[in-house]
């Protein structure tokens, strides 16, 4: 046992000092974390192709298995594949690190081990000249992982309680808790030493410090990191925020309440649950005892980080596809009427309506929300396009009219609407 808490205490410390010049340290952390994700370059002009990299190292005490990286958020008009360690092409939103990320080894003297993914993408022709638009891509990491928990509780009878309380040398202080890096931890907000008859109680707490979300693994009836990227339909209420716990019945200890082996996390940050522990664990009759408890937490985990890359238009006629903007003076609109975006407290108001006008002609009616479109009662997302219908130029040439329009977040007090004619 004395082992053991040597080798929590220096899991949990996060250093290890050699001695002497030659010593080596590093840092530990709560599992899985993100060192870098970033566009480089990370402002294009539209059609630019640019390099999206990410990566991941285990910081925590343990092996990780298996890794699975889901990538998300940019359009489908962005293109590209995956290039270095791993192949693939932009649809494959799901990475697979299948060899998984050992955890740092003091004996080689080596931090815990790094992923690179690559991501080789060429930027959407949709803009204008001189206009600039943000767009965001996201990671999602899941890996299983688990939470060892060592604490040593110091226990008294209810007869050696009277005689150390009359005597005045009762004197409560915190019980000392060791566990490995990891995203879940526990307390026990208890108090020692622990007054025992036939039985003890204390109060645990178990937090969610990685600032992702745990749930349970297949093996506990629950699903896999890969099951959770690729479910339809996953129920945040019942499918996510719970951890299994072991250890517990080997002391004959239990979770009192409804709470069985696993335990869901309140709010999805922690939750505090009474132990209790039935004679047999420890001797009533002794004044005075050590009580080990060994406690591991099984899960799986995910969190997400993103970032941004902007994109300004280029000069010239093209503008995605192949198409161009109308310059004949037969099919060129006009437009009446405005779109307003208010920016106060915080929230932003799309409102509003066009009508666009060829040769004085009204073709269509277009109003605007805060979700996007909508032309003749079909509705147009923000960046979306949607052929309107066609116009007869000078030459006789029938030219399709497409509406794309496109809205920046509104996260200035003068947020741009752009309303784009496209043939």
């Amino acid at each position: 046992m004395i082992l053991i808490l040597i080798v929590f205490a220096v899991m949990v410390s996060g250093c290890i000092d050699l001695g002497g010049t030659g010593g080596y340290s590093f840092a530990m952390g709560d599992g899985l974390q993100v060192n870098s994700f970033e566009f480089k370059p990370a402002k294009l002009v539209s059609g630019q192709a640019t390099l999206l990299k990410l990566e991941v190292q285990n910081m925590g005490s343990l092996n990780v298995e298996e890794v699975y990286v889901n990538f998300y958020g940019l359009s489908n008009e962005w293109s590209g594949e995956l290039i270095g360690d791993f192949s693939g092409d932009f649809d494959n939103r799901v990475v697979p690190i299948s060899g998984g990320l050992r955890s740092a080894n003091s004996e080689f003297k080596t931090e815990g081990q790094k992923q690179v993914i690559v991501w080789r993408l060429t930027s959407p022709e949709e803009y204008l000249d001189g206009t600039e638009f943000m767009h965001r891509a996201y990671v999602r990491v899941c890996y299983p992982y688990e939470t060892n928990v060592v604490a040593k509780i110091e226990v008294v009878g209810e007869n050696e309680w009277l005689v150390m309380e009359q005597s005045g040398k009762f004197s409560e202080h915190p019980i000392d808790v060791k566990q490995t890096a990891a995203p879940i931890q526990a307390h026990i907000e208890s108090m020692q030493p622990i007054i025992v008859g036939n039985s003890m109680s204390m109060e645990l707490k178990i937090s969610n410090v990685g600032g992702g979300v745990a749930f349970l693994g297949e093996e506990d009836d629950g699903m896999s990191c890969d099951q959770m990227f690729s479910a339809d339909d996953v129920d945040a209420a019942i499918d996510l925020n719970n951890v299994m716990v072991e250890g517990l019945s080997d002391a004959n200890c239990e979770i009192l309440g409804d709470a069985g082996g696993d335990v869901w996390l309140s709010r999805g940050q922690e939750r505090t649950v009474s132990v209790k522990c039935e004679g047999g664990a420890f001797s009533s009759h002794m004044p005075k005892q050590e009580f080990n408890l060994n406690i591991k937490f099984r899960y799986n985990y995910y969190f997400d980080t993103e970032t941004s890359v902007v994109l300004v238009g280029v000069e010239g006629e093209s503008l995605g596809g192949g198409t161009t903007i109308i310059t004949d003076t037969n099919c060129v609109p006009t437009l009446d009427h405005f779109v307003k975006a208010d920016f106060g407290s915080g929230t932003c108001v799309v409102e509003g309506y066009l009508d666009v006008k060829i040769n004085d002609e009204v073709r269509y009616h277009i109003t605007f929300d805060n979700q996007g479109a909508s032309v003749g009662g079909k509705e147009i997302a923000y960046g979306d396009s949607y052929v309107l219908g066609t116009c007869t130029n000078s030459d006789g040439d029938t030219i399709e009219y497409t509406i794309a329009p496109t809205f920046v977040e509104c996260n200035t007090p003068e947020p741009n609407f752009k309303y784009e004619n496209r043939g």
